[in-house]
């Protein structure tokens, strides 16, 4: 038993390790034997948890998108307004992307530097394709039921997380030239323009 407590104490150190080395660096520039290191293991060590460097940043990316993606879905699939629940996935994103606001540039980057890596990890883990198509069907129905605006779902989701995402991507410009670089009168900014995003939606969408 206290074996296995150590392989899994010693995985989530790993992917801790891991997780800190890509986001600073990325993909590219991450070294396996500097993430052996930072783990206080041995690179063979290494090598016994996650074969390969491809293989450990797909973990990564994985458990990045398993922060929002089950609880935007079971927001989406609920049986709420449909304008509700756009308001709730609003703020899971903004709660996830304020707790980790490096996250969506490193995303973003990662996907944009080499697209098949990214389709790549959505095939090692299909649940997250599954996952992303129910959410689109649910959206597409709420447009055949006339409770949203009849769009091509590229329209409706671009403009959501185009909404959403673009503050966190330009946050070091949007902090020094509205806020004088101060931290917290830029989350107060994420937090209050949640309304905002919420209601835009509404009159973007609204059929």
């Amino acid at each position: 038993m206290r074996k296995s407590g150590h392989v899994a104490d010693t995985g989530k150190r790993i992917l801790d390790e891991a997780r800190s080395v890509f986001m600073k660096k990325g993909f590219d520039s991450a070294s396996m034997t500097e993430i052996a290191y930072n783990a206080g293991i041995t690179r063979t060590s290494l090598n016994y948890y996650f074969r390969s460097k491809e293989r450990l940043f797909a973990e990564i990316y994985k458990d990045i998108i398993l922060q929002f993606l089950p609880l935007v879905e079971k927001v989406v699939l609920s049986d709420k307004p449909v304008f509700a629940r756009i308001e709730e996935c609003v703020d899971i994103y903004t709660r996830v992307f304020l707790e980790n606001p490096d996250v969506i540039l490193f995303m973003a980057a990662e996907s944009s530097k080499d697209p098949e890596r990214y389709f790549g990890i959505i095939k090692l883990f299909p649940e997250i394709g599954k996952s992303a198509r129910r959410i689109g069907r649910e959206i597409r129905r709420n447009m055949d039921e006339g409770k949203l605006k009849d769009v091509p779902l590229a329209y409706f989701v671009t403009t959501f997380l185009g909404l959403l995402f673009f503050p966190f991507m330009g946050r070091n410009i949007i902090k020094g030239v509205f806020f004088k670089n101060n931290e917290a009168s830029f989350n107060n900014f994420i937090l209050e323009r949640r309304r905002f995003v919420s209601d835009s939606m509404k009159s973007i969408f609204n059929p």
